[in-house]
This record gives C-alpha cells, structure tokens and sequence, in this order.
C-alpha cells in the first residue's frame, strides 16, 4: 500500500523530461518565468480555468508557516504545513485550518531531489493562491503542477510559469475578484 501511494506520488510529480516550462528557448522574453532546465510532464494539465476549479479537491488562500522533509525510494518530498487564509472551494463540509502540501524537492540525510523549476518549493511565510488534490494519506498535490500555485497579494497573483491560457487569463484577474470568481465557478458546477 504504501510503496502504491510512494508510485502514485512520483507519477503525479515526476516524469523527467528536458524543456521547463513548455519553453522552447524562442526568446520570449520571459526567463524568469519560463525557467528551463529539468521538468516535469504533468499528470494533470487543465485546459480551462472552470476545469481546474472543478477537478481540484480544495482551493485555498493560504500561507506557508514550515516544511519538514521526507525520504521516500531515495527521493526528497518537502511537506509545506500551510495555515489556511481563506476557503474558496472545498469539498468537505468541514473544510480544515491548516494543511500539508507535498512537493517534490529538498535535502533529507544527505540525499538531494532538485525541485522542478516550474514547480519551485513554496516559501515559508509566502501566500499563495493554491488549487489542491486530495491523498489517500491525508495530505495534498497540487493540481496540475505549476498551474496550481501563484503567489497572490492585495493586488495581483503571479503564477511561476504563464505561458498557457489558464495562467495568463488568471493574471489579468485583480486579487480582490479572484477568489468571487473562482467561487462562482465552484457553485456553477454544483447545480
């Protein structure tokens, strides 16, 4: 059960690949956002913002407040504790206070896992806008790797990767409406 959950986790994060970020090096312009180097084929890619809300099991407004690092099968999963700021969509009836964010990356015992460039370890004491999916073990993936986690603020959310039209129409959303519009997309999808 265990080494299942350990495959299922890895699948979820990991397939290596060389291009970061969907960049192809054209030159746009946008290094920093774009990163290139060692990266991931995502398990889950949205196409559309409501398939994003709808798909992922919580969305929360939340920031960091400690990470404790793993080894599992000589790869390093940092666990983000993350206190949560505010519920967009949950779910649960009782949606919870704080959670724990799995990400791949970290040094444990002397073992070192590189995080993927597009899908940098959160920072504690950030806030961040997160679209999560549920484990069986109790904690949560992001959903679909670095489309769901931006650094938001009173004025604006950054995503670290905006090259597709899911992170650059969120973007163009002021801070202050995001989360009214992804509510209304979650309570569309109820009816």
């Amino acid at each position: 059960m265990k080494k299942k959950a350990i495959a299922s986790a890895v699948s979820l994060m990991l397939v290596l690949s060389l291009a970061g970020c969907g960049n192809d090096g054209g030159g746009t312009g946008a290094a920093d956002k774009n990163p290139s180097g060692p990266s991931a084929d995502w398990k889950t890619h949205y196409e559309t913002m409501d398939s994003m809300v709808t798909d992922t099991d919580l969305i929360v407004k939340g920031k960091v407040t400690g990470h404790s690092e793993e080894l599992r099968n000589d790869v390093v999963f940092t666990r983000q504790n993350v206190e949560v700021v505010s519920v967009i969509k949950s779910d649960s009836d009782n949606p919870p206070e704080e959670i724990t964010v799995l990400q791949t990356g970290g040094s444990k015992d002397g073992v070192v896992t590189e995080a993927f460039p597009e899908a940098p370890l959160l920072e504690t004491g950030e806030t961040y806008l997160l679209f999560l999916e549920h484990t069986d073990e109790g904690h949560y993936l992001v959903g679909g790797g670095y489309q769901g986690v931006a650094e938001i603020d009173d004025e604006s959310i950054s995503f670290i990767c905006d090259f597709d039209n899911i992170t650059r129409e969120m973007e163009k959303i002021p801070a202050s409406e995001i989360e009214t519009e992804i509510a209304a997309i979650a309570e569309k999808a109820q009816q």
